[in-house]
């Protein structure tokens, strides 16, 4: 039987073109599919030393970070790791790729390898193959630690990829940040020591921290400021969050009269989340025997404060809920006939002074009545 050369070759060549596409799409699928994965955890320190991180060798002797290296074959892959880090300084200097760092080839076996930054050195699982330091980064932050033996505040942004013939880039899930705080003072500013105040006492304070903590005490007879501040229950010992200023409110009312002591300490988490502390100086002040009282309210005759002026400055100072509240005691023909603050009596005069006082400092009061 003869069969057509040129009929055959016609009806076989969509078969081998098909069988062509095929392979080449098979093989650009397994491409695309890489074996490798790179995921990253930190801890969120916020004060690292010089001898926390040795730039010249790209060695640490605290656990920073940790990376975890998967690999979905049931062979061993050969990559490289490298490490970008960008700085931006609190003062407003930013240093991008500061750092640069290349490492030799190593091998990620079958499953899950868990490399973390004190494996990356001379002795670690990881070596140094590239490293460079930019000559600003260098003068203004590695030589600014080597000064003050602290690395200055601001951000400083990891980025992390593998380098692998296989598959080219991959990216880690996400970079680490580190929010460096380095508070190197707490200043008091009010109440000023040994100010006189009044029962609610504004207290101000300067640092260059986020988080804080505020103590205030009483000072007895033959008492140094460190015992008082030290002495548990204080009067209050509240936790403030990027705040420089408190109302007294909460703890323990402060009594007419008596002295107090109080201290700000500056929180930050160092190496291993060790809260480091910068305390402040411990300062004073005193309650007034009686709450004080402009020279214009001074001259008022105490009948000038009618109930109906009280009235008024409760429904300035009190909660929207209270206003119907306060309307029906009106109504009802309540009257104020004496005023007690921490067990003492006051004045007319003295309430209005004091009513005014919360009012002009923002301060939010929820009424409640007793019978």
């Amino acid at each position: 039987m003869k069969i057509n050369r040129n009929l055959f070759t016609l009806f076989m060549m969509p078969c081998i073109i098909g069988i062509v596409i095929f392979a080449v799409g098979y093989n650009n699928a397994e491409a695309q599919v890489c074996p490798l994965k790179l995921s990253v955890t930190y801890a969120p320190v916020q004060q690292l030393s010089i001898s926390d991180i040795d730039f010249e060798n790209f060695e640490s002797h605290t656990l920073l970070f940790t990376l975890r290296l998967t690999n979905d074959t049931n062979v061993a892959i050969t990559t490289k790791l490298r490490i970008k880090l960008n700085i931006r300084l609190v003062n407003g200097s930013n240093y991008p790729d500061a750092l640069n760092y290349l490492s030799k080839d190593f091998d990620v076996p079958p499953g899950i390898l868990t490399v973390t930054n004190l494996d990356i050195g001379r002795n670690g699982i990881v070596q140094k193959d590239e490293f460079n330091l930019t000559d600003e980064a260098k003068e203004n932050v590695q030589d600014v630690a080597l000064a003050t033996g602290k690395f200055p505040p601001g951000r400083y942004t990891y980025y992390f990829t593998l380098e692998n013939t296989r598959c080219g880039t991959i990216e880690a899930d996400a970079p680490v940040v580190l929010l460096i705080e380095n508070p190197t003072r707490v200043e008091l500013i009010s109440p000023r020591d040994g100010e006189v105040t009044d029962a609610f006492p504004l207290f101000q304070f300067l640092h260059d921290g986020s988080k804080a903590i505020l103590t205030v005490a009483e000072l007895g007879e033959n008492q140094t400021r460190q015992d008082a501040i030290d002495r548990e229950p204080p009067m209050n010992k509240v936790e403030l969050i990027n705040q420089n200023t408190f109302q007294y409110t909460g703890g323990r009312p402060l009594e007419r009269g008596k002295i107090y002591v109080w201290q700000v300490v500056s929180l930050v988490k160092g190496p291993g989340l060790k809260d480091i502390q910068t305390p402040s100086i411990i300062g004073t002040f005193k309650v007034s025997s009686s709450v004080e009282i402009s020279d214009e309210e001074k001259g008022k005759d105490e009948l000038t404060f009618t109930d109906d002026e009280i009235y008024l400055l409760l429904k300035e100072l009190c909660d929207p809920s209270n206003q119907q509240y306060l309307e029906s005691l009106k109504r009802s023909g309540l009257l104020f006939t004496a005023f007690n603050l921490n067990g003492s009596s006051i004045s007319r005069a003295e309430v209005a002074a004091l009513l005014q006082k919360l009012i002009q400092d923002q301060i939010s009061c929820t009424l409640r009545v007793e019978q």
